[in-house]
């Protein structure tokens, strides 16, 4: 029988209950309860995203995504509601990647600019999804894995939704909103390099802009 008490566990001595070891060793059914409303904060977070994962409605931005959760009883705070958003983007991202076949991955180097004379881009697209695929933009001083995804526009040009999956240089930032323009002096990103840039493209751009030239999407 289970009771409160003390086990070892990476060699710390940790209080737990019965509620702490249904919750940790059962996650899923525990949140979707409500019985368990103290978890492991990355167990709550996998729970979630496992009863989300295929409802279109959690592909939404993030209050929309709180809300959702308040819905339907689960925890809702920002801290796990920005967990379950990032667990949403990056498995789409690994069910998109492994759709790929390794073949079509496509390497290209970027121009140098003043913050980093060393840049390059790997397309991988979806194979399935026109207009989808996982971007990695390296630089001197970051990788970073994005999401992409398409999206129609009014402007001249072609829209696109950069979902961060991993890296970065901006803690604050999760996803970008970038116009490859048809007049390049048109391009617009509302990542801080490109609006406190003075007008200049950003590697957001700059990594588009070499994917639609090579006609990769």
């Amino acid at each position: 029988m289970l009771t409160p008490s003390t086990i070892l566990a990476g060699g710390r001595t940790v209080k737990t209950t019965l509620s702490d070891i249904i919750c940790r060793t059962m996650p899923t059914a525990a949140v979707a309860s409500g019985f368990c409303s103290q978890v492991d904060q990355t167990a709550t977070v996998n729970a979630i995203t496992d009863l989300l994962e295929f409802d279109s409605a959690a592909r939404c931005g993030l209050p929309a995504l709180r809300q959702l959760l308040e819905d339907r009883g689960l925890p809702a705070s920002l801290t796990i509601a920005r967990g379950v958003r990032q667990e949403l983007i990056r498995r789409t991202a690994v069910r998109e990647s492994r759709a790929v076949r390794p073949a079509t991955k496509c390497i290209e180097v970027l121009p140098a600019t003043k913050s980093s004379s060393h840049n390059s881009l790997t397309w991988t697209p979806n194979d399935e999804i026109p207009g989808e695929g996982v971007l990695v933009v390296d630089t001197v001083r970051s990788r970073t894995l994005y999401a992409v995804r398409e999206f129609k526009t009014l402007w001249a040009g072609r829209a696109f939704k950069l979902d961060v999956i991993r890296g970065g240089t901006d803690p604050e930032s999760e996803s970008y909103d970038v116009l490859v323009a048809a007049d390049p002096r048109q391009h617009q990103c509302d990542c801080k390099g490109f609006t406190y840039g003075r007008g200049k493209p950003c590697k957001h751009i700059a990594a588009l802009a070499a994917v639609i030239e090579n006609r990769w999407v």
